[in-house]
């Protein structure tokens, strides 16, 4: 489906002489989506599909093969045939799989500052989602093996994981990946505290070295009982540009 989508955006852009940019500020997107998702630097998300085919007026299933050929019609303003707007999205109010046209996407929960990259936040004991992300299933499997239930894309709230990740920026956790056997970005605990930190190991001492990217913050040496690990960062969902 990637493929197709991909190639059928780039004929329709070269077909009505637009360029990237202008189609994502159409398809009311970030100035780079477009050009991210022909670039093959993402799966392409199902929101951006349908915000593409929107701004283009042709049929989802057109952008994604299940639909050969565009039918003709009465010509709209910018001379592009009027075919039906594509379906709106699922409502979902689960994580799981669930099938859209011909292919499987997965949804996830989505929480808002659960945790911070900066000073520190309070994280709930079992916070409710503000509502639920869609994955294509199997581009999703290429970066964990975790089910959608064990999987949470979180907000980072603070400055402290700079460069690596920013304020406001949207991070995928894999809850199954609660114990530390390798260097990485975690989400975790420390007292009452939720945090989005590096972690490596102090072979000398055997101590967990609790680091943020930004060198304005210290490093912090804890022993392993003195944190809880609540998963594993594995992708950057989203970022404000």
């Amino acid at each position: 489906m990637s493929e197709m989508f991909r190639s059928r955006l780039q004929g329709l852009i070269d077909q009505r002489g637009i360029t990237m940019k202008q189609l994502s500020l159409d398809a009311g997107l970030s100035a780079t989506a477009i050009r991210d998702a022909l670039k093959r630097r993402a799966s392409p998300q199902l929101s951006t599909i349908q915000a593409a085919a929107r701004a283009l007026r042709v049929p989802v299933g057109y952008l994604v093969g299940e639909v050969d050929t565009l039918e003709d019609g009465p010509e709209g303003a910018e001379g592009a045939p009027r075919t039906p707007l594509p379906p709106a999205l699922p409502v979902v109010n689960a994580p799981g799989i669930i099938e859209l046209g011909t292919g499987e996407y997965a949804s996830v929960g989505r929480f808002d500052a659960a945790l911070s990259a900066g000073h520190g936040s309070l994280l709930e004991a079992e916070p409710d989602p503000l509502g639920y992300q869609l994955f294509e299933a199997q581009w999703l499997r290429s970066i964990t093996q975790a089910a959608p239930d064990y999987l949470a894309v979180v907000r980072v709230d603070g400055d402290s994981m700079e460069q690596t990740l920013s304020n406001g920026d949207w991070v995928l956790v894999d809850l199954t990946q609660r114990s530390f056997n390798r260097e990485g970005v975690y989400a975790l605990r420390i007292g009452d505290a939720g945090w989005i930190k590096r972690l490596s190991l102090n072979l000398r001492d055997r101590l967990i070295r609790v680091i943020s990217d930004n060198t304005l913050y210290p490093i912090q040496e804890l022993a392993e009982e003195e944190l809880v690990i609540i998963g594993r960062v594995v992708c950057i969902v989203a970022r404000r540009v």
